[in-house]
This record gives C-alpha cells, sequence and structure tokens, in this order.
C-alpha cells in the first residue's frame, strides 16, 4: 500500500472506508473468487455500497459469474453495471481501449464521460447484463488463439530461412490494431518485457475462456492447445513473463534454439 501512497493515491483500510463517499466504483481484480469475495463476502462492497453509487466490475470472468453478482445487486436494489475492457496497459493509458457494457443503459450514459478518459470505443450490448463479458470473451480468445499463430508463423519462415521482417511487415498489414501489433513485437524480438499480461494471468483467463465455451456446449478446441502451451511455460522460467512468451514453447517443439532474452 505504501508503493499506492508514494504516488499520491489515497488508500483506504476497509472496502467501507474506499466506497462510503464515492459516486462511482470500479474493480479490477484476479478472477471470479477474488471478486465474489470482496462483493459478497462479509464486509464485501454488496453489504456498504452507497444506493446512489454505481459499482462496476471489469475483470474477465464467467458470464454466469455476472448474472449472479447481478441479481445480488437487484435483490439489494444497488446499482451495478458489467462492463469489460478490451487493451492492455499501453492502450488504457493512451485512451485506446474498447469497453464493452450492459444491462444498465442509465449508468452507461452518466458515466460515458469518465469511460471516454482511457477508451476510444465504447459498445453498449444491451439489456442482457452478460453479454458485455461474452464480447470480451470472444475478443480475448481471438488474441489469444492468434499467439498460436503469430509463433507458427515466425517458426515456419525461419525454417525456411526467411528473414523474421518480412514476417512482422505482413502481419502488421494484416493485424493494424495496437494490441496485436505489440503481441506481434514480442514474438518478433523474442523480448516478453514490459509484461502486459503474465503467462500465470493468461492461464487463468484461458479456463475462463474453456469454462464460458463449455458451458454453451461450444468445445473450443484451439483452447485446449493453448492451455497445453500456458501449462508448458507456467512450469519453467517463464511463468512470469509476457504470455507471448509461449513463443518459446512453440519454438521448443519445432526443433529451433530456445534461448531468449
Amino acid at each position: 500500500m505504501d508503493a499506492f501512497k508514494t504516488k499520491g493515491i489515497t488508500c483506504a483500510q476497509s472496502i467501507e472506508e474506499a466506497v462510503k463517499n464515492a459516486d462511482l466504483v470500479i474493480s479490477c481484480l484476479f478472477d471470479d473468487t477474488s471478486l465474489l469475495d470482496m462483493i459478497i463476502g462479509e464486509y464485501g462492497v454488496l453489504h456498504c455500497l452507497p444506493e446512489h453509487t454505481c459499482y462496476i466490475s471489469t475483470e474477465t470472468i464467467l458470464p454466469k459469474t455476472v448474472l449472479h453478482i447481478w441479481k445480488s445487486f437487484k435483490e439489494n436494489q444497488k446499482q451495478y453495471l458489467p462492463a469489460a475492457i478490451l487493451g492492455g496497459p499501453n492502450e488504457v493509458s493512451s485512451g485506446k481501449a474498447t469497453l464493452f457494457t450492459s444491462g444498465n443503459s442509465n449508468a452507461n450514459q452518466k458515466f460515458e464521460h469518465i469511460f471516454k478518459l482511457f477508451t476510444e470505443q465504447i459498445f453498449y450490448m444491451g439489456d442482457q447484463p452478460d453479454w458485455a463479458m461474452v464480447m470480451k470473451i470472444a475478443m480475448n480468445y481471438t488474441y489469444t488463439a492468434n499467439l498460436e499463430l503469430f509463433s507458427k508463423l515466425y517458426v515456419f519462415a525461419e525454417k525456411h530461412g526467411i528473414p523474421a521482417e518480412y514476417i512482422q511487415k505482413t502481419l502488421y498489414t494484416v493485424f493494424p490494431l495496437p494490441g496485436y501489433r505489440e503481441c506481434i513485437n514480442k514474438i518478433h524480438h523474442r523480448n516478453y518485457s514490459p509484461v502486459n499480461f503474465a503467462v500465470t494471468g493468461g492461464n487463468k483467463d484461458l479456463q475462463v475462456f474453456q469454462q464460458a465455451f463449455h458451458d454453451v456446449g461450444a468445445v473450443p478446441r484451439i483452447g485446449q492447445l493453448l492451455g497445453e502451451r500456458f501449462a508448458s511455460a507456467a512450469k519453467s522460467n517463464l511463468a512470469d513473463q509476457d504470455w507471448t512468451a509461449i513463443n518459446e514453447v512453440i519454438r521448443k517443439e519445432s526443433g529451433l534454439d530456445n534461448h531468449h532474452e
């Protein structure tokens, strides 16, 4: 907490102290379990949030968890806006992130000026509260699957002796979004820092994606392969690297030098 204080951030000793005078509360925790504990636990947000205050969760969680939270807030007559941010720290700090929201159009309109501080696009998905999270999982699944694709393309080109720059420039053309380009660069240079999203976090999110797909009977075959990649990376010295470091797992499997910076 001292690290936050040195940056001029006001810190609270309890959840109640943190939210009691707020008009808007935004959380970004690690997973479903930590979020539910913070919301519904004995001293959680749900029990001390003022009636006029809106709570927004931005975690990547299961759609059914969103519905559970939505029902709990509804029963306690508290305001909840499910939201999901698409983009890493660089996109957020530069105001280039994308935001999906759903279920509470009034709150979306009321706080739109705040969302625009860190987003370039805002999509209100309608009244169904879990739809924002469904979109986040769909887009993140796309991004995660491309970690496999990008790594394989670099390996394929290298096996033929083609300079890696050709792959990078062509991928830039096909994938112009900043988040994709950052991913391409990390794989291109085999340099997995700074860490935007660690292997351990990627493995957690992948499990969320897999469960979400299974819950509706859509078998995520690509995710099964990626699960193996993340598991291998987590058992090696790559666990705390950016999740693009699964490139090293793919290189090793392909018989290429596994040394990286």
